[in-house]
């Protein structure tokens, strides 16, 4: 039974459990940024690019995540986010292109989120894959976990590759974007009303001069803003 280890990547939002003698590797591309397990290299499988592009014989699993970028709904006139089903649809759409057949695809949930599983078969390296991609969105951001091996290495690796599929969870928390310097409101658990009263005058007790100006009364003064504050062991006549 294969050790496990958790990888947990800050920047991308996300977590996964791996084997831990998969190594991950952070990659960053033009539109999208990605974590790369490498299950194993097949040096065997050698192709006329293999040695220009080692990966393509290799076995791996990889979650590439990319930022989605609104469009205009002209059904509803408001800005939509692709939907997994147009992404799935899209990369469908393609796949003869790409030397791909399409096996099954079916809804899944992944970190607590609906996702789009596609199951292929792959030729597009003249080798033969297995190989699926699962779509899901959480955070603004596309997440798209892949995975490909050898049809006969299929059985050995897709229950490793299972179980980080179900380890997977993106961080939907928001950002934290409290400092230091809170309210005593909050600091002290008291109400803001208990805050206004201890700290802000009643109306009722700004005076007016004859002019219709406002004066403080005994016990505050005028601050730098203009209004009258609590003075702190200061004599009445200084609060005018």
């Amino acid at each position: 039974m294969d050790n496990f280890k958790t990888y947990t990547n800050n920047d991308l939002k996300f977590s996964i459990e791996h084997p831990s003698n998969w190594k991950p590797e952070q990659s960053h591309h033009e539109d999208h940024d990605s974590v790369y397990f490498q299950i194993r290299k097949n040096p065997e499988d050698k192709t006329e690019i293999s040695d220009i592009f080692p990966s393509i014989t290799s076995s791996y699993f990889r979650v590439e995540v990319q930022k989605l970028k609104p469009h205009l709904d002209t059904d509803t006139m408001t800005l939509q986010n692709m939907s997994i089903e147009e992404i799935a649809k899209n990369f469908i759409d393609f796949m003869p292109d790409n030397s791909q057949t399409l096996i099954r695809q079916n809804y899944v949930t992944v970190g607590g989120n609906d996702g789009l599983k596609v199951e292929y078969m792959d030729t597009s390296s003249t080798l033969e894959r297995y190989a699926f991609r699962i779509f899901t969105n959480a955070n603004g951001n596309l997440y798209t976990l892949q995975y490909q091996d050898k049809p006969l290495k299929v059985a050995e690796t897709l229950p490793l590759i299972n179980k980080m599929v179900e380890s997977f969870q993106v961080n939907t928390a928001n950002e934290d974007t409290s400092n230091n310097s809170t309210l005593e409101a909050k600091s002290n658990n008291s109400t803001f009303e208990d805050y206004q009263n201890k700290n802000c005058p009643p109306m009722s007790l700004v005076l007016f001069t004859p002019d219709g100006g406002p004066t403080c009364p005994n016990g505050y003064h005028r601050s730098p803003d203009g209004d009258c504050e609590p003075a702190r062991d200061v004599p009445p006549e200084l609060g005018k």
